[in-house]
């Protein structure tokens, strides 16, 4: 039986396309050309898990081929990947019953297809809370693609149409044979010509698909499948919507209706959703807890791995903090107040608290690398950045009103 591997699965934000766009110094033509390359532009299938491909010669390598005679169809040489879509998630599973960390490496995920060994470059702690990152919303999937590009410099090539130079380095030395570049360039040029997407409609066509119903290709064209398929949403639902905008309200509130976290979505195509406030799947609404995690490092607690997971250490560390151990919207504040607090009374510069303020940076849609706690040239420069486009005035690297800035970014 497959592991859940579902979130929100929010669809694209206008906000989530500017911010990756942005980024990696490209336009949204450009982004929306290398998406649709990789998965014809759709993050999430029908059961609002992402899509994957289970890459089996990844598994070998990271394993020491040591499933090769037990498990061939999810250790083996290169190729055989089969088909996108649920079997998929039944090879993934196999090979997490064997080592779930390799497993999740062994995995491209999302619009962009990042590789789960990747994470780091991305901008993730590991493959485990890059996966718990991009369950949330199609938004992360583009941040994510964007901060692999921009730390690969790969957004060089794309901002001269080097199709060729970003395909040798985004789908590795035989990207000819799949006409990788190729099909990047035809992708560019239909944008540029026909325009992009119509996020309502396309946010009307994937939540109709979470609805079990059919809408045809995820494109933001409404065409005869997708209006046939509103109809039928409408009257199986007693829903009377006159605008599209009421339309998405209605798609949102029944998929909240049918899983306990989506309580908290907001229709992306009247109000964006910040590609930062994201919940952990089967969390309360609003609660990070990889930013919980960091910040408890940050005040010399103890909550374990770092991984973005609601583990034993976590809980420990949070009930010593906040006198309760469940990860919650009020004692996600209080520790936020208690942070802020001892960062104002003693803004040392510790590497915890580094490593906290490259997620939130990250998070923000600034590239710092790893959140390693380390104090580099990009950590530096992003806090920089950041100052200067909230308001900030310059001071110590690790301050209160830089962090709280920060913070509100984070859910409340």
């Amino acid at each position: 039986m497959s592991h859940s591997f579902t979130g929100r699965a929010s669809p694209i934000t206008a906000e989530g396309i500017e911010r990756a766009a942005a980024l990696i110094r490209a336009s949204p033509a450009t982004l929306w050309s290398i998406v649709t390359v990789e998965t014809r532009g759709v993050g999430f299938m029908p059961d609002r898990r992402p899509y994957v491909l289970f890459e089996r010669h990844i598994f070998r390598r990271l394993t020491d081929g040591c499933f090769d005679a037990t498990n061939p169809d999810i250790s083996g040489p290169q190729g055989g990947y089969g088909a996108y879509g649920a079997h998929q998630y039944d090879r993934l599973d196999a090979a997490i019953a064997c080592h779930r960390k390799s497993a999740l490496e062994s995995a491209s995920w999302g619009l962009g297809q990042v590789m789960g060994f990747n994470a780091h470059t991305a901008g993730y702690e590991s493959a485990e809370a890059m996966v718990a990152r991009l369950l949330d919303s199609e938004d992360e999937h583009l941040a994510g693609v964007a901060r692999f590009i921009a730390a690969n410099d790969l957004h060089r090539p794309l901002q001269s149409r080097d199709w060729a130079g970003f395909a040798r380095g985004y789908n590795g030395p035989g990207y000819a044979a799949n006409r990788y570049d190729q099909k990047l360039a035809e992708a560019y040029a239909r944008f540029s010509r026909d325009g992009l997407p119509d996020l309502t409609t396309r946010a009307i066509q994937l939540l109709l698909s979470y609805a079990g119903e059919n809408p045809g290709q995820i494109d933001g064209v409404q065409g005869t499948r997708t209006s046939a398929a509103i109809e039928s949403f409408k009257a199986k639902h007693a829903v009377v919507a006159a605008k599209p905008s009421d339309l998405v309200k209605a798609l949102l509130d029944w998929n909240a209706s049918q899983h306990a976290d989506g309580a908290a979505l907001e229709s992306p195509a009247v109000e964006s959703t910040s590609a930062t406030s994201r919940a952990m799947p089967g969390k309360p609404p609003g609660v990070d807890i990889l930013v919980l995690q960091h910040m408890l490092a940050a005040l010399n607690f103890d909550p374990g791995p770092i991984d973005g997971r609601d583990g034993p250490h976590t809980r420990i560390s949070l009930e010593e903090a906040t006198g309760d151990p469940v990860p919650s919207p009020a004692n996600y504040r209080r520790l936020c107040s208690f942070l802020l607090s001892v960062i104002e009374q003693e803004p040392a510069v510790t590497r915890p608290r580094v490593a906290l303020l490259q997620l939130l940076l990250t998070q923000a849609g600034l590239q710092t690398g790893n959140a390693d706690g380390l104090i580099g040239p990009r950590t530096e420069n992003a806090a920089a950045l950041f100052r200067q486009r909230h308001g900030i005035a310059p001071g110590p690297l690790i301050s209160r009103p830089l962090l709280e800035a920060l913070l509100q970014l984070q859910p409340a």
